[in-house]
């Protein structure tokens, strides 16, 4: 995950180039086969991890994460730019660059809020816990 840079790895490596459209333009993605090697050593704790509203998540040490709300910002910023918009006169050039803010922030919707929980489950597994139980819906889950 991520970008790295094209010229830290052998022609060899590279098994698939995929090209992948977007909204917003085009993209390169490759598959490269590389040994990824992270030495953890479990520390034999297990968390308990509860999802909700309020807090994206709270385990059982007591720690919370605040919930982001990307959705709730996104709309917001597309609110405003589209009352921008209806302020201009039809056909004229100062309602053609009110339009262009509109567009990228109809790509960014589900784009942070993947990013965000990645990092967190990416966080949640560094701390190398033996056991997590995740409560959903009042049932418990292994």
């Amino acid at each position: 995950m991520g970008t790295r840079d094209l010229n830290f790895y052998q022609l060899e490596q590279i098994n698939r180039v995929r090209v992948v459209r977007r909204s917003d333009g085009y993209y390169a993605q490759f598959l490269v086969n590389v040994k990824r090697v992270i030495d953890r050593e479990p520390t034999k704790k297990t968390v308990g991890i509860d999802v909700g509203l309020a807090y994206f998540y709270t385990d059982s040490d007591g720690n919370t994460v605040e919930n982001p709300r990307y959705l709730r910002k996104s709309e917001k910023r597309l609110k405003r730019a589209q009352r921008r918009v209806s302020k201009k006169v039809k056909g004229s050039k100062n309602r053609r660059k009110a339009i262009a803010p509109l567009h990228p922030p109809l790509v960014m919707y589900g784009t942070p809020s993947t990013i965000f929980i990645r990092s967190v489950c990416k966080r949640l597994v560094m701390r190398c816990y033996y056991n997590a139980l995740f409560q959903q819906l009042g049932e418990l889950y292994q």
